[in-house]
C-alpha cells in the first residue's frame, strides 16, 4: 500500500502547476488625459476608437455615490473617466504579445449615470492583432453607481493566438444612451510547472496497476 502512495504522490508532484501574475502596462487607464469633455470621435489619450466616445469628469450628481463601492468619490480613479455611445467603441492595444499558457484577468469598473439609460448591449472584448478574440456582456450597474468587473480570458481561448499583440476593447449596440469606464487593469497570470508527457503518464498507471496487482498477491498468500 505504501508503494502505491507513493506512486500517487509523485504523480502529484509531476502534475503540480503553479501560477504566477504579472500586470501589464495599460497607459491613461484612469482616462485622466486629455482634459475634459474632449468628446466626440476624439480618443482618450493611447486609446482609439470608432462611433462616438470621450473622456469627461462626471458630476456628483451624475454619480450620487451612495454604495456604489467606491467610498462616495464620484469616479473610481481620479476626477475623470471615459463614456461611450450606442454603436460604438473603445480600443485599447497594448505592447505586449499574447504567451503561451497564460490567462488574461481584466478589471475595470463600468458606470450608470444618474441621468442617464444605459447602453442595451454592451461587452468587454480582447483582441489578437486587432481581430476579436472572445467576448464577455457587462451587467448594467444600479443608476447612478459604479461597479467593478472582472473577466478572465483563459489560454485555451488563446491557443490560436500565441505571439500576436494583445488588445482589449469595449463595445456597444444601438439603443439606450452612454456606458462609463474607468481604472482599467490586466494582469496576464502565466501557468508554471511541468505536466508529464504521455509517455510518462502511461508508464505511471503501468507502474500503479502492478504494484496493486502485486499487494492483492500478498494478500491472497
Amino acid at each position: 500500500m505504501r508503494g502505491v502512495l507513493g506512486a500517487a504522490a509523485a504523480f502529484v508532484m509531476l502534475t503540480a502547476v503553479a501560477a504566477s501574475a504579472a500586470p501589464i502596462t495599460v497607459n491613461n487607464n484612469s482616462f485622466e488625459s486629455p482634459g475634459t469633455n474632449n468628446g466626440g470621435t476624439t480618443p482618450p489619450t493611447n486609446w482609439t476608437g470608432t462611433g462616438t466616445f470621450g473622456v469627461y469628469a462626471p458630476a456628483t450628481s451624475q454619480f450620487p455615490g451612495v454604495g456604489n463601492g467606491i467610498g462616495g468619490l464620484v469616479t473610481p480613479d481620479g476626477s475623470q473617466a471615459a463614456y461611450l455611445s450606442p454603436s460604438s467603441s473603445l480600443i485599447y492595444n497594448t505592447l505586449q504579445l499574447i504567451a503561451a499558457n497564460t490567462d488574461y484577468d481584466i478589471d475595470f469598473f463600468v458606470g450608470r449615470r444618474n441621468d442617464f439609460a444605459f447602453l442595451t448591449n454592451v461587452q468587454i472584448q480582447l483582441t489578437a492583432n486587432g481581430t476579436a478574440v472572445k467576448s464577455f456582456a457587462i451587467t448594467a450597474p444600479a443608476q447612478g453607481h459604479w461597479q467593478e468587473e472582472s473577466f478572465t480570458f483563459t489560454a485555451l481561448d488563446l491557443t490560436s493566438y500565441v505571439g500576436q499583440t494583445l488588445g482589449i476593447k469595449f463595445l456597444s449596440a444601438a439603443g439606450g444612451s452612454q456606458a462609463n469606464f474607468d481604472l482599467v487593469t490586466i494582469n496576464a497570470i502565466t501557468q508554471t510547472g511541468h505536466v508529464p508527457e504521455p509517455a510518462t503518464l502511461s508508464l505511471l498507471g503501468a507502474g500503479l496497476a502492478g504494484l496493486a496487482i502485486r499487494r492483492r498477491r500478498r494478500k491472497a498468500a
